[in-house]
């Protein structure tokens, strides 16, 4: 599933799709308040598929707090079921955002979302 939002010219994608062993959302562009109800809705069916959600973030370019509480939500929610959210992202994007809300250790962070997804294999045998 893929959705498109669009407020003051900028265009954000909100996708995800499921693979053996986690759902992948991917979100490119910037992920704020605009975005926050495509933001659910995908967060919502990726986590019905898999208890293991990657979030990718490498090609987003801004993450408000109100995308960060939405993403602690959807982290409770997998890690209920048994998996976790993890998170992939450029590092000086994830560390300064992450940093700046007191959030350093909320989130595992990888580089790319095949080094997320050996880590979902791990944890779910597979």
């Amino acid at each position: 599933m893929t959705t498109v939002s669009e407020a003051a010219g900028r265009v954000a994608r909100v996708s995800w799709q499921a693979t053996t062993a986690a759902s992948v959302v991917r979100v490119i562009g910037d992920l704020g308040p605009d975005t926050i109800t495509d933001l659910r809705t995908v967060l919502a069916e990726a986590a019905g598929a898999h208890s293991w959600v990657i979030v990718d973030l490498s090609r987003t370019s801004a993450v408000h707090r109100v995308a960060l509480n939405m993403l602690l939500a959807g982290r409770s929610a997998a890690r209920r079921r048994g998996g976790d959210l993890l998170l992939v992202a450029s590092p000086d994007l994830v560390r300064r955002v992450l940093h700046t809300r007191r959030m350093d250790s909320a989130f595992t962070t990888y580089p790319t979302v095949p080094r997320a997804m050996s880590r979902a294999l791990a944890a779910t045998g597979r």
